[in-house]
């Protein structure tokens, strides 16, 4: 089987610790035991009595929480785990076969969805949407293919839990992680293809919670959280739009942040986040237009001319106009 790899698992827990137990509980009871578990916290008064390595940071960026674990945690391969999700038994020793065997810069698998109370909840819609905008069969994602298979698959990257990295991956990439806001799921994606490979298998080896999280739109009551994580989302896709040289690399990591900006754009005029992408109306409509030009992104002629005329009828206008016609009316 070759030199054997030491696994280091990074667990991010903030300001929420009621799924804490299981999280760790399920690092640590894996079938092919863990070289070392870092749970990155808040506040680490609360992983008093936990086995793990504990590490104190008050930041609210998942990024430089998940950097800082990585640099304490020692091992060849990090696998991530977010505090509500869980690891299948078997987790680890998957990666530590892939690894050994084929070494991909990054490893990313699917997920079985659970509910709230950890029921099966693969039925869900947003659970059967999370699982069809992934590849059902094992593929090798390279700088050649990315756009490719993101294009075809928009949720290959879907769930931090499902990732594992390299160590010589995080190295390289580490001061791009640590200045991410959350988007580090698409990232490792996006960075492993531009320094190696990422390798996807179908294999179900995290446990996924599906329902009320920051990202699901249920209403137009839902509206104001969603915009907010969307900003955060643009955020990233900027830093990384920065960070990545390859063309067809980049190509992809456009799309992703065509979907994000042209969205807050338009609702930022209605909402107020505590991390707002800020973007100039020219600078938008550029990369909108070179986004069609390549077919990066489907964005349609409509949307741009709605972007170019926004500064002269108000994006708040545009932002009611465009609830109205989802929802029948505009938010109070």
């Amino acid at each position: 089987m070759g030199v054997k790899i030491k696994i280091a698992v990074v667990v991010r827990a903030y300001r929420r610790y009621s799924y804490l137990p299981q999280a760790v509980e399920s690092a640590l009871r894996q079938t092919r035991r863990p070289d070392a578990v870092v749970v990155v916290a808040d506040d680490v008064d609360k992983l008093r009595g936990y086995p793990v390595y504990a590490l104190e940071t008050k930041t609210d960026k998942l990024g430089e929480a998940v950097a800082a674990g990585i640099k304490a945690a020692e091992g060849d391969v990090v696998a991530f785990l977010e505090d509500d999700d869980l690891f299948h038994p078997e987790k680890l020793q998957t990666v530590e076969r892939i690894f050994t065997r084929r070494r991909p810069a990054a490893l990313h698998h699917m997920q079985h969805y659970i509910d709230e109370g950890g029921n099966p909840a693969d039925q869900h819609p947003a659970a059967r949407s999370y699982a069809a905008g992934q590849p059902p069969a094992e593929v090798e994602v390279g700088r050649e293919n990315i756009f490719t298979l993101v294009e075809r698959y928009p949720l290959l990257h879907h769930n931090l839990s499902s990732w594992a990295a390299h160590r010589d991956l995080l190295q390289e990439v580490i001061h791009v992680l640590s200045r991410l806001e959350i988007m580090l799921d698409f990232s490792l994606l996006a960075l492993a293809a531009a320094y190696g490979t990422a390798l996807h298998i179908p294999n179900k080896l995290t446990y996924y919670r599906v329902g009320g999280g920051a990202s699901h739109m249920q209403g137009v009551g839902d509206l104001p959280k969603v915009v907010c994580t969307r900003n955060k989302d643009a955020i990233d896709a900027e830093t990384l739009l920065h960070a990545v040289k390859d063309k067809n690399v980049r190509k992809a990591v456009l799309r992703n942040y065509v979907d994000h900006a042209k969205y807050v754009y338009i609702y930022n005029a209605l909402y107020k986040c505590d991390k707002a992408y800020k973007v100039s109306t020219a600078k938008l409509l550029a990369r909108l237009i070179v986004a069609k030009a390549t077919k990066a992104h489907p964005v349609s002629w409509r949307t741009i001319a709605g972007i170019a005329i926004a500064p002269i009828v108000g994006r708040r206008r545009l932002a009611e106009r465009s609830l109205r016609k989802m929802y029948g009316a505009a938010p109070s």
